[in-house]
């Protein structure tokens, strides 16, 4: 599989906020169809570059880097630990930041993750 720049946009992405519905990398990495999305996401699944998994019922897939994912960004080949008491409350600030994306023309360069500001605490 020959990854495109959108796929690493997509891996970034989730990546920045341990993990992502299909509907919010539809609407963060810029895809016009959620069905072209989940396309997109179920290639990076079969090629190990994501996990995929449900953590709470009534809530979709939820996608997390794989290890090969992280090995190909560069990043701490930990996984990240996904909170099941935090998944709503992470979701909702996900989709906060798409309301401030859409409404103000935020750019997605402008917002810092709480995983990246832990990891810049670290460093200082």
């Amino acid at each position: 599989m020959k990854l495109t720049d959108r796929d690493w946009e997509i891996l970034k992405l989730v990546h920045r906020f341990r993990f992502c519905l299909s509907r919010h990398v539809r609407v963060l990495c810029g895809f016009d169809a959620e069905r072209t999305a989940n396309q997109r996401l179920k290639l990076l699944f079969d090629a190990w570059y994501l996990n995929r998994k449900k953590y709470l019922y009534g809530i979709p897939y939820m996608y997390t880097l794989s290890h090969k994912g992280r090995i190909l960004l560069g990043v701490n080949k930990r996984e990240d630990k996904i909170r099941v008491d935090r998944i709503t409350h992470d979701i909702y600030i996900i989709e906060a930041i798409i309301y401030y994306v859409r409404k103000y023309g935020v750019s997605l360069a402008e917002i810092e993750s709480e995983k990246e500001l832990h990891i810049k605490d670290r460093l200082e």
